[in-house]
């Protein structure tokens, strides 16, 4: 699949800020005319990060010709709702494209 650069972009000073888990794209639209028009990702981090402070410093610093919306997760929060059948995470997890992931 081929990510458009806008999304791309986003990725990349994601990755400047902060160091992730994963990074997944989980909705996107487009106009009539296939041109992006919004996105949404969801960041999941290590359970030290204070998440208050990370949204602050994502929403103010990543530059965007676009709107988007970030959701931000904690690793164990991450890895206990992907096991829950009726957690937004879950879904999430399961439709969503993975952008980035923490190789080990």
């Amino acid at each position: 699949m081929d990510i458009n650069p806008i999304i791309q972009n986003i990725t990349n000073q994601i990755l400047d800020i902060t160091n992730p888990f994963k990074i997944i794209l989980f909705n996107r639209k487009y106009d009539l005319f296939e041109n992006l028009t919004s996105f949404k990702l969801c960041v999941v981090v290590d359970d030290n990060v204070n998440i208050s402070e990370l949204e602050s410093d994502l929403y103010l610093n990543l530059e965007c010709e676009n709107p988007f919306d970030v959701i931000i997760y904690k690793q164990s929060e991450w890895f206990n709702l992907i096991e829950d059948d009726t957690s937004f995470a879950r879904k999430i997890s399961k439709t969503g494209v993975v952008l980035y992931e923490l190789q080990a």
